[in-house]
This record gives structure tokens, sequence and C-alpha cells, in this order.
């Protein structure tokens, strides 16, 4: 078996370009394999970092003119299906949104998303500073609002 290594480091050594684009598609291949598997896993494996992640499920309508475009559940439909909730524990709603932040003379668009009161308390998660909503939040007739901000904002 050492006879076997010696020649195969021989018959390499007298071929230094094939060795060296070996290597390379090589550790692309792992590379590749890795990051694609990262991803995979991240997405579909790996549970959400929130309370009973297995036990939610995601609610989502088409308009019947646009059936192969699906929409997240707007805020005043999961209210309507927080009454008649059926096999449900508790239903929450989102709705995402883009808003221009300016501060400093700097504009940036950043990612909001409009949310029941209980949509924390449902997924079970608590915030660093402060709190989250309260349900006098949801009323329509309450005109003050209150938000709560991402630590990476």
């Amino acid at each position: 078996m050492i006879q076997d290594i010696r020649q195969a480091v021989r018959t390499l050594s007298k071929h230094p370009g094939f060795v060296a684009i070996a290597a390379a598609v090589l550790g692309l291949g792992i590379g590749l394999n890795v990051a694609i598997f990262s991803i995979v896993h991240t997405m579909l494996f790996k549970p959400w970092p929130v309370k009973d992640s297995h036990e939610l499920v995601s609610i989502y309508f088409a308009a019947r003119r646009q059936p192969d475009r699906p929409h997240a559940l707007r805020n005043d439909y999961a209210t309507h299906f927080q009454a008649h909730a059926g096999i449900f524990q508790d239903i929450t709603g989102k709705v995402g949104r883009s808003f221009a932040l300016t501060a400093d003379d700097e504009t940036d668009t950043i990612q909001a998303e409009s949310v029941i009161a209980n949509y924390f308390d449902l997924l079970g998660v608590l915030p660093a500073f402060g709190r989250t909503f309260l349900p006098a939040e949801d009323d329509p007739a309450n005109p003050s609002f209150a938000v709560v901000i991402a630590h990476d904002l």
C-alpha cells in the first residue's frame, strides 16, 4: 500500500496543472455543497425561534381574478377569523409594507409589518426592552399607535 501511495505522489507531481485544477474543482464543489445545504437546512428543517413552532400554520387568501398569487391574511380578515377560530387556538395577522425612513438627510427604504396586537404573544416572543402591543391598540377608533422596532434597524 505504501508503494501505491508513492507511485500516486510521483505521478501527480509530474502533472501539477492537473492537480491544481482537480483541487480547485473539488474545493469549489465542497464549498457550494455546504452553502446549498446551509440554506436548505435553515429554510426547511430548522424550526423557527418561536414557541411551539411545529404548531404554526400560515393562512393565505387568493383573489378570484388571480388565484395563482396568494396574499397574506390581512388584519381585518384575521380579526374576523379570531372571532370564529374553530379549530385554531388563536389567529393573528400581518401585512408587509415598505416605508421610507429619513434620518440625518439620508432616506432608506425599510420593510415593516402591520400586525394584530396578539402577534408577539401568539409567537411567544418577548421584547428586549419595552413592551409589545396592547389589545386596545387594535381598535380602529384609537387614535394612537405603537411601534416595535427590531434590534437591527
